[in-house]
């Protein structure tokens, strides 16, 4: 029996909808219910394949998670209440069973428990092969992305091959690598936590991400998820509607499209670029970043940046940022140099009159000893505060 038949059957035992989400509240099934059995909450939740945070909350104050039985969980005011259950397997919580709560089921009476508690018994084990199935996909995944990025030649030309036969990317346009980490990425592996939770987002992400209908690959490799798609031809769109829905604190590095599967792990090391930009300069590109929003920073971020300090800066870059009111002038003189010295076009972008513009740019000198009208004080300037950025060091 599967798990969507067995949540119909306790529904029609029960004569109510229920739903079966998993630890974090994401739907994993629900009973056959009529229009008039369900609130708009749950349709919400039903279409979206997720309910909202608050109800997490909920079912966590009311103490679902601790009780070995079903418990009420009061809702907020406007708001239906709801019976839940855990759904443990070796004392470990998999899941939550909800269903509504009717007139005279409170207290819960023996039939009403019974039914519960059996449902309960039989679903946890139905969740843990589910858990089984997905670690032996995910072990699969991690053997064949690794063989895709391996230095070798020949172990990405047969991890291509195995992955073909398997029917993977068939229709593809190309094949392309993402990187996704929740922290910019480090030497030392993450917590288990973080590991758990990127591989959560990774099979979120797979689903909805370039790879389109074309398929997707992924592993967690250290603390950096790694997802190789075969692309399809809505890609660009699908990559918008990534960067919409990512989960607070996840950045994403895109790598460019290659013909053949078995040279993506020259996307992938583009990819990991993208990502260390986005985590560096979250300001310039934000939570999502392609190979090709790095420009010059291709070759900064290749940078041990993580040696570098102050004292690697130009003289007129420390000078600068070292001064009073020097971060502020360096922001500044980015907008300036970044419009190629256009003083009308830097105050309005900066929305300031060209007297303050000159202003500051008069105490740049003043105070660093150079003209940033003059090519070589430029060049020290553009690339100095870029490293001074990218380090960490502003």
């Amino acid at each position: 029996m599967s798990l969507e038949d067995r949540v119909d059957r306790l529904g029609r035992d029960l004569r109510r909808p229920v739903v079966l989400y998993d630890q974090a509240m994401k739907l994993v099934a629900h009973s056959a219910h009529s229009e008039q059995e369900i609130d708009p909450n749950r349709r919400g939740a039903i279409l979206a394949r997720r309910t909202e945070p608050r109800a997490l909350q909920l079912v966590h104050r009311s103490g679902v998670h601790r009780s070995p039985g079903p418990v009420l969980v009061p809702s907020d005011p406007g708001h239906a209440d709801r019976i839940g259950m855990a759904v443990r397997h070796e004392g470990v919580v998999l899941g939550y069973l909800v269903c509504n709560v009717e007139d005279g089921d409170v207290p819960f009476d023996e039939r009403f428990d019974d039914l519960l508690r059996t449902a309960a018994a039989e679903i946890a084990l139905l969740l843990q092969i589910r858990v089984l199935e997905r670690r032996t996909r995910q072990h699969s995944s991690l053997a064949a992305v690794r063989d895709l990025l391996a230095d070798d030649e020949a172990t990405r030309e047969q991890a291509a091959a195995t992955l073909h036969a398997e029917g993977f990317g068939a229709a593809a346009r190309g094949y392309l690598a993402l990187a996704l980490s929740t922290r910019l990425p480090l030497d030392d592996p993450p917590p288990q936590a973080d590991r758990l939770r990127l591989e959560t987002i990774l099979g979120d992400v797979a689903a909805t991400s370039a790879a389109g209908s074309a398929g997707a690959v992924g592993a967690v490799v250290a603390d950096t998820a790694v997802l190789v798609c075969a692309v399809a031809a809505d890609h660009e769109r699908a990559l918008t509607r990534l960067g919409r829905s990512l989960p607070a604190g996840v950045r994403v590095g895109v790598g460019t499209s290659r013909e053949r599967l078995a040279d993506v792990a020259a996307s992938a090391r583009e990819a990991a670029l993208a990502l260390a930009g986005c985590w560096r300069d979250p300001g310039r590109y934000g939570t999502v970043a392609t190979w090709a929003d790095l420009g010059a920073d291709r070759l900064l971020l290749r940078l041990p940046l993580t040696d570098l300090g102050a004292a690697d800066l130009p003289d007129v870059v420390r000078r600068l940022l070292d001064a009073p009111g020097g971060p502020d002038l360096a922001h500044t003189v980015e907008a300036y140099l970044h419009r190629g010295g256009d003083a009308q076009a830097t105050a309005q972008a900066l929305s300031i009159h060209r007297s303050t513009l000159y202003y500051r740019l008069d105490r740049v000198r003043t105070l660093t000893g150079v003209d940033v009208r003059h090519g070589a004080a430029r060049h020290d300037l553009q690339v100095g505060l870029r490293v001074a950025t990218l380090c960490g060091l502003r």
